[in-house]
């Protein structure tokens, strides 16, 4: 509880401990009446001195008392109130080493014996890193640390009577040493190594019982909440061999008021235990062990690294940086590497922060940080004591909040910060999974002036991750930040924190429109953030809504979707006002999700219409144009101009009236002058490309020489362009027919045919078990992948009054083939997975809730687990036998001590497989395979062994560290299972699985949101094949009419090209012109003839006036081809081989693209050949230089 309730910046809301008997009058007086109360809570941050204890033994052994062992452990504790610290548990090992000191003596050691006592071990190892950094760097104990072999420490618990070695921590990962050979193996004279003495002595104290735990200890794998700190790990820094002497658990009550000398002393037998183990290793080291250890060192500067920051804040009258003292610098250091330009992290279990005042300059000295490793470095000031942060970092200022640590000695970091007041905001959460946001979107948060929509000059953020644990079990969604509207264009701002890539934003604040508004020096908390989002979506959504609907934009799926959230609006107040704050929240996310995907849908239709807006714009050029040219056929250039600028501008007032695009847009005036300046672009393009043409022909001409004459096809388009318009001006009768049918045709196309997406929930599986249960269970898309750690939590908020339990499955894999539960003949003992099970899942699952099942499957005496959070396991058969354990003894797993209450027989292995659950997957793990690389990973369903998992609680599975891999929903009334699975599938794009009882058998739906492009007026096709066949006949008709003209046109010179162009341009010219007028009929006609669908500002509706110009033009295909063929030459300009030569003497015979006189034969062929010869080369078989 400690851990959630904790944030990196002060929040406003007081949290105190207090002694009840303080408070007994304060609650009297609350349950007799209302009371007003004022709470002031001081924090304040202040640098103290602390000192680390020092000892110095000299060694008898003249060879060897040059070596120094180090023996370690700290003083001081902490407790979650710090001035109720009674720190038993640390306590224990700093009197287990001073019991080791005192005894030293006695055993006149044959090396040297540096015993020390840190300070700060919850201040991220500080009294071991200022030791050796004062040592380096000043001197003061270098000589000792030069000689330094080995480094021991104690960390001692009284609770449990397992030790283990530990040779890493989780304070870094960055480990030089093998400790394994260098340490561990150490044997004496008389072939006895460390080890052996280590588990011996364990053993004879206990009568057997025991032996060493482990001595390979994996920092990434270990509960995430208590992870483990040793001081050695500072000295391994240096490749000193360190390890720890250590209980390979702490005390339940560790850093709590209850962790008291009355309850470890309870423990005698177990502090002796450890005591004595510590005490024969540090005999065996000093006294024992007579070969030099290892060598000696020469430490300089260049052994560690230093961060120094200086907080600075920008004066924006002098445009300069000013040092900001007294401030706070926060480095958190979290394992990851750089991949492919991303920052990865590899764990969230190796991590630590610290915390540094600086001085009145700004200036800050943080000693002993991880070599190359990433910081992220964040900078406040809290002045005066009470109340809000006064100074925040300055996010676009100082740029980057990552820090790699550099090859030099210091790696200095400016940190900029700035006047600030906050706004604090809860449930930040994704969409896609109703968890809280990853850091990587909430770091990239838009603060936005709310009049300019420009963005903030200075601003800052900061997100809750409990524990300072880098992992999505543990990201909080609380996000706090920071502004100054002082220092804004405007005072009052937005806050939109977008989703990355191609997704739209997960929360967008307005305060309705109105913008937020802060002092400096206040704090803004947003209560149920949540409803407030949904609240401002709601209103930008209704604004745009009635927008739509009045621009004749197709809005049925936004309807519905609003809809929706307004009934989980509407349940969310009926829940506030029943005090039910938990199904609140879960109501009110739900609304937010529906109200989001109106928005995103709303969005898209607006750009829709914003497309086709910029496509029927361009489409208006030519049409101005060509109906000019049609109309009027003005001579003169002036008239021809007025003529169509005046048909433009008919146009677009038109299309501002009724297309939606002009409507929605938000800046008409900048639309337009886009359009001018696109028109103006055009023009000048293409006659830069007629130039660059031009010139390329010109270069062509100058290289090869001039063997042909070509016709310019710009001018021959226009030419034919020009005919074709005189023609159909000249046929004006046919003209206006074709044109009628295009338009038509057209305005079917528009006005009847649409296209609109729907969504509805589907059932795409349904088969039936002979076992099974009734609720429902939740999988993700792809095998093996894990869903959303809160998902659970959100699905128990909103359906509490339906369902009886909601149990996230949560499965454990180590990073190796096996958990390490003990290691013997070389062979790792453990599981290669921990599955959590839930108390009613032995009730409901159907291998467990019969007697007789569970009495094949567990020996006698085995039960099921009691409670989610019960410290208990049930182990395989074969793992009991190699530790030697039964029912009701203890096992440590990873840790975490376990009480063993089940074992699971080995071989009804494959009858436990045999029991499936509502996906025909079994109540088990997922088998791994191994990659090439050697990582191990889930890559099908396939199930593992249960002989080879361990089964404990879902709460002990997720505090180990497991991920949720399903989701079991059992409902209060199995009638409301398949209402509230489609609700799920509805909301999410995870498998979803529900089962119905039939009769004796369980009937299981697999449901699924569908999307369904829907079409409507597919009879819209009959008028297009009508106008296919008229044009078709139309143009051949005009075709066979004008043969003599078509032949005229030859004899003067025409081209093929240049007849079919005139051909092709009169239809081009009725196709334009039709389609665009039958598009203005089209989004006409639904405002009077009720009942045609019409979406006018669809990309549909560009595409249908698309589809009616390709139409056109395929139509007249085959006539323009026919024309061209009467003309000589034809139209076909390719020389074609009809006889291929094989072998010499054989014939080529070519077909040529032109007619030719018999009498020019002889030319044609010498023209060709002085064609060819360009080409020709010629190479003797050898030459002479």
């Amino acid at each position: 509880e400690d851990i959630i309730k904790r944030f990196w910046t002060p929040i406003d809301i007081p949290r105190v401990a207090v002694y009840l008997d303080e408070i007994t009058d304060i609650l009297d007086s609350i349950r007799r009446e209302r009371v007003a109360a004022t709470i002031t809570v001081k924090m304040k941050f202040e640098r103290r001195e602390s000192y680390n204890i020092i000892g110095i033994f000299n060694g008898t052994d003249p060879r060897l008392a040059k070596e120094f062992i180090g023996l370690i452990t700290h003083y001081d504790s902490w407790s979650i109130i710090p001035r109720i610290a009674p720190g038993a548990e640390d306590a224990l090992s700093t009197a287990i080493l001073l019991e080791v000191a005192e005894r030293i003596p006695l055993m006149k050691p044959r090396r040297s014996v540096m015993i020390a006592f840190f300070s700060g071990h919850y201040q991220a190892l500080a009294g071991a890193r200022y030791f050796v950094h004062d040592s380096i760097m000043k001197g003061l104990m270098l000589d000792v640390l030069n000689r330094l072999r080995v480094v021991l420490e104690i960390k001692a618990s009284a609770y449990t009577p397992l030790i283990a070695i530990y040779d890493k921590g989780n304070f870094h990962y960055n480990y030089p040493v093998l400790y394994e050979s260098d340490i561990i193996h150490l044997v004496s004279e008389e072939g006895v190594n460390l080890k052996y003495i280590v588990n011996r002595t364990i053993s004879e104290l206990s009568g057997g019982k025991y032996t060493l735990h482990f001595y390979q200890f994996d920092p990434s794998h270990i509960v995430l909440e208590d992870p483990r700190y040793f001081n050695f790990e500072i000295f391994s820094l240096l490749r000193i061999p360190s390890i720890a002497i250590a209980s390979a658990s702490f005390s339940p009550y560790r850093k709590t008021p209850s962790d008291i000398v009355e309850e470890s002393s309870k423990y005698f037998t177990n502090i002796r235990l450890i005591a004595s183990t510590y005490a024969t290793t540090v005999k065996y080291l000093l006294v024992e062990y007579e070969d030099p250890l290892f060598e000696e060192h020469d430490f300089n500067p260049k052994n560690i690294k230093v961060l120094v920051g200086r907080t600075v804040e920008y004066n924006e009258t002098a445009g300069v940086y000013e040092p900001l003292g007294d401030s706070l610098v926060i480095v958190h250091y979290f394992w990851s590497r750089p991949t492919y330009g991303q920052i990865v992290f590899l764990g969230p279990f190796v991590r630590h922060y610290i915390i540094e005042k600086t001085d009145s300059e700004g200036n800050s000295r943080i000693p002993i940080v991880i070599p190359d490793e990433l910081y992220w470095v964040m900078g406040y000031k809290d002045d005066p004591e009470e109340g809000p942060i006064e100074y925040a970092i300055d996010f676009p200022f100082t740029g980057s909040i990552g820090v790699r640590i550099g090859r030099e000695i210091e790696t200095i970091v400016q940190i900029a910060l700035f006047k600030t007041g906050s706004v604090v905001l809860f449930d930040v959460l994704d969409p896609d999974t109703a968890s809280p946001l990853d850091p990587e979107y909430v770091l990239a948060t838009l603060v936005i002036d709310h009049s300019s929509q420009n963005f903030a000059r200075h601003y800052g953020i900061d997100v809750e991750i409990i524990g300072n644990i880098m992992d999505p079990r543990y990201y909080g969604g609380v996000v706090q930040i920071f502004v100054n509207p002082e220092l804004s264009e405007t005072p009052r701002f937005d806050i939109l924190i977008p989703l990355g890539g191609l997704r739209w934003y997960s929360l967008i604040l307005t305060n309705k429109n109105r913008g937020l508004y802060i002092e400096p020096s206040q704090q803004l908390i947003i209560p149920f953030t949540i409803l407030q989002v949904y609240e401002d979506y709601s209103s930008i959504n209704n604004i745009r809504l009635e927008e739509a609907i009045r621009s004749n934009l197709y809005t049925d799926i936004v309807e519905n979707l609003l809809s929706v959230s307004s009934i989980y609006r509407l349940k969310c107040r009926e829940a506030l006002s029943r005090k039910n704050y938990y199904q609140a929240r879960g109501q009110a996310i739900m609304a937010w999700l529906a109200e989001r995907n109106a928005y995103i849908n709303l969005r898209y239709l607006t750009l829709d219409a914003s497309y086709s807006t910029v496509f029927f714009l361009l489409l208006s050029i030519p049409f101005s144009f060509l109906m000019e040219r049609l109309i009027f056929n003005y001579e003169d250039l002036k008239k021809r101009i007025k003529a169509i600028t005046l048909i433009s501008l008919l146009v677009m007032f038109f299309m501002y009236l009724n297309h939606p695009g002009f409507s929605l847009v938000s800046n008409i005036p900048l639309i337009a002058i886009a359009f001018m300046m696109m028109i103006l672009t055009i023009f000048p393009l293409l006659i830069i490309i007629n130039h660059a043409v031009g010139a390329i022909k010109e270069l062509k001409i100058r290289i090869l020489g001039k063997h042909f004459l070509e016709l310019d096809k710009l001018s021959a388009l226009v030419l034919a362009t020009s005919l074709g318009i005189r023609n159909l001006r000249r046929r004006y009768l046919r003209t206006t027919l074709v044109l009628i049918s295009v338009v038509v045709a057209t305005t079917a196309f528009v006005s009847m045919i649409g296209i609109s997406a729907s969504k509805y929930v589907s059932t795409i599986d349904s088969y039936v078990l002979d076992q099974a249960y009734e609720g429902i269970l939740i999988r993700q898309l792809l095998p093996g992948s894990p869903l959303p750690p809160l998902l659970a939590e959100q699905l128990r908020t909103v359906y509490s009054e339906y369902i009886e339990e909601v149990v996230p499955v949560y499965i454990f894999y180590p990073s190796g083939e096996k958990i390490m539960i003990i290691q013997r003949r070389g062979m790792i003992i453990g599981p290669t997975a921990i599955v959590g099970l839930h108390p009613i899942d032995f009730k409901v699952l159907p291998v467990f809730r019969e007697e007789a099942i569970r009495n094949a499957i567990f020996t006698s005496g085995s039960r099921g687990f009691l409670s989610p959070d019960e410290m208990t396991c049930i182990i395989p058969t074969h793992i009991a036998k190699e530790l030697g354990v039964g029912l009701g003894d203890q096992i440590s797993i990873l840790g975490v001590k376990l009480k063993v209450v089940g074992i699971f027989r080995d071989e009804a292995s494959q009858a436990y497989l045999s029991y499936l659950d509502l996906d025909k997957f079994p109540f088990t793990a997922f088998s791994r395979e191994q990659e090439m690389t050697g990582r191990l990973t889930v890559r099908a369903m396939v199930p593992e062994d249960p002989s080879q998992v361990i089964f404990v609680p879902t709460e002990v599975a997720k505090m180990i560290g497991g991920n949720v891999y399903a989701i079991r929903i059992i409902p209060k009334d199995p009638n409301a299972t398949v209402k509230i699975a489609r609700e799920i599938a509805t909301v999410f794009n995870y498998r979803v699985y529900c089962s119905i009882k039939e009769g004796d058998k369980y009937r299981v739906l697999q449901l699924a949101t569908v999307t369904v492009q829907q079409v409507v007026g597919q009879e819209a096709i009959i008028p297009a094949i009508i106008l296919l066949s008229t044009i078709l006949s139309s143009i051949l008709g005009a075709v066979h009419e004008r043969r003599r003209e078509i032949g005229i046109l030859s004899s003067i010179g025409l081209s093929p090209i240049q007849v079919a162009g005139m051909f092709l341009a009169e239809f081009t010219v009725l196709s334009v012109a039709g389609a665009f007028l039958g598009y203005m009929a089209g989004i006409t006609l639904p405002g009077i003839i009720g009942g045609l669908p019409i979406n006018a500002g669809s990309v549909w509706v560009a595409i249908a006036v698309a589809l009616s110009i390709l139409v056109t033009l395929l139509a007249t295909a085959y006539p323009v081809r026919h024309a061209s063929r009467l003309v000589t030459p034809s139209l076909e300009r390719k020389w074609r081989l009809e006889t291929i030569s094989i072998r010499r003497g054989d014939t080529f015979i070519i077909r040529i693209p032109f007619v030719i006189k018999h009498e020019e034969v002889g030319g044609a062929l010498l023209y060709i050949k002085e064609y060819l010869d360009i080409y020709r080369g010629e190479e003797g078989p050898f030459t002479i230089d």
